[in-house]
């Protein structure tokens, strides 16, 4: 029996269990050397457990608000890869989704994947720049991009950025 709280948190948890589950996922290749799938996966952890963790939000976002962040955060899944990615895009995707995970991390139980007032995040690449997780994700898209110039990763990542803008 779920209190109008405990209801309220269940879409929460089903993101949360998503990420754990994609964190998983991400280890695999790992084994066979893809750093990038480490800093994946540690993203993808890391979100998971401040989805749980957070702090509550004072005023959420309208649904249409919370369909594009939804979107934003989905849609670079959807990027393919060839396996043969050039060695320096690699490092630079992967320092783009480091800082990205910096970010995450220092945004704390601020986090969420939906625009919502929680407590203002001031510390770590925040003192310099206001979204740095959307920075580095997108330089990690963009360096994805050109080492895999398809026509859909391309859309995907003029996508995610539009969505991310409609985020900010």
């Amino acid at each position: 029996h779920f209190n109008d709280e405990g209801i309220l948190m269940i879409p929460t948890y089903l993101a949360a269990g998503f990420f754990a589950m994609l964190a998983g996922i991400r280890l695999g290749p790992v084994m066979h050397g893809d750093y990038l799938a480490l800093v994946l996966s540690v993203h993808a952890g890391i979100a998971a457990y401040l989805l749980v963790i957070r702090n509550p939000q004072q005023r959420g976002a309208s649904s249409i608000r919370t369909g594009v962040a939804w979107t934003s955060a989905m849609l670079p899944l959807s990027m393919t890869t060839s396996g043969k990615e050039n060695l320096t895009l690699s490092i630079l995707s992967t320092a783009g989704v480091a800082f990205a995970v910096w970010a995450l991390w220092c945004l704390g139980k601020s986090f969420g994947i939906a625009p919502a007032d929680r407590v203002l995040a001031q510390r770590g690449p925040y003192q310099w720049v206001r979204h740095p997780m959307y920075l580095g994700e997108l330089f990690s898209f963009a360096m994805i991009v050109i080492g895999n110039p398809l026509q859909w990763n391309i859309v995907v990542l003029v996508l995610t950025a539009a969505t991310i803008f409609m985020r900010i």
